[in-house]
């Protein structure tokens, strides 16, 4: 574990897959640092590049690879996932009375990623979403990645659930609130 595997193109050619795989990314070279075995996985970092490396470059890859294993060795499995999950989880079980789309804001949503949830919580599809906000489907994935992690949604359909029944909610409150007075 550590050491440092270094391909090119050149030694690849006998592999089509790979020699399709280098000329598609226009790769040099490839540098493979081995982390961890547990299990019959082997975790390992990847690294590509353009043009060939140097040979300093390579010998200060070979310094940090034993570290780079090391580290990764003595991590704590999960603990950076589960820090965003329990952080996910915790605005999700405070705020789940509150509306995505209130005019408060409680989960810190960009401008942009409140129109994206606007939409979506009148019914329009990515496809529509694209086309009236003029944005890419990355950027759109952009949006939904991060409305995704402050609203605790796992998924669109989720977000969308969400949206729709804050929205249900503020309905239901509006019409008690007008009877009332």
């Amino acid at each position: 574990m550590g050491s440092v595997l270094s391909a090119r193109l050149s030694d690849v050619e006998t592999n089509p897959i790979l020699v399709e795989f280098y000329q598609q990314r226009r790769l040099s070279e490839t540098i493979i640092i081995p982390l961890d075995r547990r299990n019959g996985v082997v975790d390992v970092l990847e690294l590509h590049y353009l043009f060939p490396i140097s040979v300093a470059e390579l010998e200060h890859l070979e310094l940090i690879g034993p570290v780079l294993a090391g580290c990764w060795e003595g991590r704590s499995l999960g603990l950076f996932s589960d820090a965003l999950l329990a952080g996910s989880r915790a605005i999700r079980k405070s705020q789940v009375s509150e509306e995505i789309l209130s005019v408060e804001n409680p989960f810190r949503l960009s401008r942009a990623e409140y129109r994206v949830c606007l939409l979506l919580s009148r019914g329009l599809n990515n496809k529509a979403v694209l086309s009236e906000l003029s944005i890419t489907m990355a950027t759109l994935r952009t949006h939904l990645g991060n409305i995704y992690a402050k609203t605790g949604a796992t998924s669109q359909s989720e977000l969308v659930h969400m949206l729709l029944v804050s929205q249900s909610a503020r309905n239901i409150h509006r019409i008690g609130t007008s009877d009332v007075a």
